[in-house]
């Protein structure tokens, strides 16, 4: 009778057992198709990844680089900057060589309407500003120009393009009693007009960091910069750049002849980013085009 009793007993806790691992198995299923179920009414909302990257409209506003200075002829320039490797749906460069937002913050309407006369302009799902280097000169234009496009554009990602250049690099050449920027210091001193050569690197490598500086305070820039993005719920895309002088002569791949502009290979890494962050960030269907809340005054 006693072995009788402990088969019964050992038949029961099995059978309890399978009951909880069956139990078990079909709560977590349940709770992943749940939890599928809530990602996938998430990742609704926005279009993401490659439909992303295809889908989305552009439109570039900024200086000489977002325009594509630095190319020697405009083949090169319209296959070669940055806006022009987003490979989007459309993209749209209205950037001005040697301007900053003052014109477009006057002209935004003017200069995004591309279909007819009746403000019936195509959406753009994502808007870059390249005006790092201009936006504490003309702050209250820039300001204007991103609060008109935000409320034009409610839900277009806002990308804040943030670059430097190694002629913002200066100093007081004792040797010919001036101020030298990073190439004029080069020139003088025979390493080489190219930004590549070998032999500026070496010797910039060697110069002492007291004799240089910056013309503007770059991290005092991009405090106030990142600020301003999340103001207005945009985000920040920034050129990789040096933490110590002696490093800008690994960064001069990134630039042009004339060593300010951004050679190919910058503006294929920059327009990266951007699409990294498209990606990532998503875009939202049928997105919303507000009337503008003034028209132009141009």
């Amino acid at each position: 009778i006693m072995v009788a009793s402990s088969s019964r007993s050992k038949r029961w806790k099995l059978s309890l057992i399978i009951l909880c691992l069956t139990t078990c198995t079909l709560f977590h299923l349940y709770n992943t198709s749940i939890k599928a179920s809530s990602s996938a009414l998430s990742f609704q909302e926005r279009i993401h990844k490659e439909d992303a990257l295809s889908q989305a409209r552009y439109i570039t506003f900024g200086t000489s680089v977002t325009w594509g200075s630095g190319f020697d002829t405009d083949e090169e320039r319209l296959n070669g900057a940055y806006p022009y490797l987003l490979h989007g749906r459309s993209v749209s460069n209205v950037a001005i060589r040697a301007s900053g937002a003052a014109y477009p913050s006057l002209c935004a309407e003017t200069l995004t309407n591309h279909d007819d006369d009746n403000d019936n302009d195509e959406a753009y799902d994502v808007i870059v500003l390249e005006f790092f280097r201009w936006f504490k000169k003309e702050p209250s234009a820039f300001l204007v120009l991103i609060k008109r496009l935000r409320h034009r554009y409610p839900n277009a990602i806002l990308i804040f393009l943030q670059d430097w250049h190694p002629r913002l690099f200066v100093t007081n050449d004792a040797e010919s009693g001036q101020r030298l920027d990073a190439r004029e210091w080069s020139i003088r001193h025979k390493y080489g007009e190219d930004p590549n050569s070998p032999l500026f690197k070496e010797q910039f490598k060697k110069e002492n960091v007291d004799k240089w500086h910056c013309m503007f305070d770059l991290e005092e820039f991009t405090i106030e910069y990142e600020a301003l993005a999340r103001s207005v719920g945009g985000y920040v895309v920034q050129l990789p750049r040096p933490s110590s002088l002696h490093e800008v002569a690994e960064y001069m791949h990134f630039f042009s002849h004339d060593w300010m502009h951004l050679s190919y290979q910058g503006h294929a890494l920059v327009a990266s980013l951007i699409r990294d962050l498209v990606s990532d960030i998503g875009i939202v269907p049928n997105p919303t085009v507000n009337p503008w809340k003034y028209h132009d005054s141009c």
